[in-house]
């Protein structure tokens, strides 16, 4: 993984990759973001389809389907790392594009 963000970092760094055309989205991201609407915990204020539409269509963003080489890499992270699929997905994405990863998740330190 080229860097770990989070914490109050989390909001410098993802604007300056916006500023650089340079959002990389892990395709798992949209069902982690569709279940937290499911249930409430998000509240984005439009139809969820019209969002998702919205957001990848933004200049810059670029979505990263699951591979087979990111799924191989999500049994290297650490056995004390975060033990949801959705997150370990989204950390060896990171980590096989040599990306830098912004998170709330501070197990995802551990990757």
């Amino acid at each position: 993984m080229g860097e770990l963000v989070s914490d109050g970092k989390v909001q410098k760094t993802m604007e300056a990759a916006a500023i650089a055309d340079k959002v990389f989205l892990c395709s798992i991201s949209l069902l982690e973001v569709a279940n937290a609407f499911r249930r409430d915990k998000v509240n984005i204020g439009i139809p969820l389809g019209i969002w998702f539409q919205s957001a990848l269509r933004s200049p810059g963003v670029r979505l990263i389907d699951i591979t087979s080489e990111i799924a191989f890499d999500t049994m290297s992270l650490p056995t004390a790392f975060h033990g949801d699929s959705g997150d370990r997905i989204i950390a060896a994405t990171a980590r096989v594009n040599g990306l830098t990863l912004c998170t709330h998740v501070a197990l995802a330190s551990r990757a």
